[in-house]
C-alpha cells in the first residue's frame, strides 16, 4: 500500500519505488513513475481538454512555450503546432505539411526524399536550383530552371508519322 494514501481508498496514492523513484498508484496499481531521468506513464494517457486544441492553445504544450505542442484540431486529426502556426497535420490516410519541409541536399545514392525499403531511389537537391531523381543510386533525371537532362535512355511508344510520341503544346504534329 502507498505512504501517502487516502482515508477511504489506502491502495491509491504515492509511495517509494525505491532511492529517487516516486510512484502514483491507482487502485493498487502503478501508473506513474517517476524517477531522476524519466517520468513513465504505466498506463494509457487519455487526454480530455474541452473543445479541440487551436493554434494558440494545443492541447500538450511546453511551459515556457505554450503556443507550441500538439493537439487534436478535428476528429481524427493531430496537428503540430509551433508559434501560432500549423506546422503539419495527421490524418488516418495521409500526412499534410502546411510549413516548408527541408533536407540536406544529399545525392543519388542516398536521395534525401525516399522509400522505407528502396533507400537508394527517391528525390535530392542536386545543386543550386537543381532538383535530381534517382533510381538504383543512379541518377535518372536533372530538373533546372532551363532543363530537363536525362540520364539514360528515354523510350516511347510506337508512333505513326501524323501522331509523334514527343510532340509540342502547340503543335502536335510536330515531333519525334
Amino acid at each position: 500500500s502507498p505512504s501517502a494514501s487516502f482515508i477511504n481508498d489506502t491502495d491509491s496514492g504515492l509511495y517509494s519505488i525505491g532511492a529517487d523513484n516516486l510512484g502514483v498508484t491507482v487502485g493498487g496499481t502503478k501508473m506513474i513513475d517517476v524517477n531522476t531521468s524519466r517520468v513513465e506513464i504505466t498506463t494509457e494517457l487519455n487526454i480530455q481538454k474541452g473543445g479541440f486544441a487551436t493554434t494558440t492553445t494545443p492541447h500538450i504544450r511546453f511551459e515556457n512555450d505554450v503556443n507550441t505542442g500538439i493537439g487534436l484540431t478535428t476528429s481524427d486529426e493531430i496537428t503540430i503546432f509551433s508559434s501560432t502556426a500549423e506546422l503539419a497535420k495527421f490524418r488516418w490516410n495521409r500526412i499534410e505539411f502546411i510549413a516548408c519541409v527541408q533536407g540536406n541536399d544529399q545525392n543519388a545514392l542516398s536521395p534525401m526524399y525516399t522509400f522505407y525499403i528502396d533507400t537508394n531511389t527517391g528525390m535530392y537537391r542536386e545543386g543550386t536550383d537543381i532538383l535530381g531523381f534517382s533510381s538504383g543510386g543512379v541518377n535518372q533525371l536533372s530538373l533546372s530552371t532551363t532543363t530537363a537532362t536525362f540520364a539514360g535512355l528515354l523510350y516511347a511508344p510506337d508512333c505513326v508519322v501524323s501522331t509523334p510520341s514527343y510532340s509540342f503544346t502547340n503543335d502536335t504534329d510536330s515531333g519525334l
